[in-house]
């Protein structure tokens, strides 16, 4: 996704300090409607290596249903992508999303560290443990 559809996204929680007030349809089609700033898609294009995209479904950052679906559509067996339910921007369980809630929220994204040594075992020949 390119840089100006995260700014897109993140304006209509103003930055993660506030709950959107526009309808989550009316959100995404605004952010697919943008294709300014940085975009990635050339480099994401020749990337050939194996690949874990985990995104949090209440990030006020980046609009993880988008970015998944965009990342999904290069059609790569050998990417991952993951949407995890109740998780913000910063991996936290975050029922708001918002940035302010982090600081109350008491635990990371359960399973987020078990997944990523899973997907290490199988994809990078590194052991796996129990994390």
């Amino acid at each position: 996704m390119t840089v100006g559809q995260q700014v897109v996204w993140a304006s209509y929680s103003n930055g993660s300090i506030s709950l959107p007030s526009t309808p989550e349809s009316e959100m995404q089609a605004a952010v697919r409607a943008d294709h300014s700033q940085y975009d990635p898609r050339r480099a994401l294009a020749a990337m050939t290596q194996p690949a874990l995209w985990l995104n949090g479904a209440l990030d006020r950052q980046v609009p993880t249903r988008v970015n998944a679906e965009i990342l999904r559509s290069y059609e790569r067996p050998q990417w991952d992508v993951e949407v995890m339910p109740g998780v913000d921007h910063g991996f936290f369980e975050n029922p708001s999303g918002l940035f302010p809630d982090e600081a109350k929220a008491d635990k990371l994204a359960v399973g987020a560290f078990q997944r990523i040594a899973d997907w290490l075992a199988a994809h990078a020949g590194i052991p796996a443990t129990s994390v």
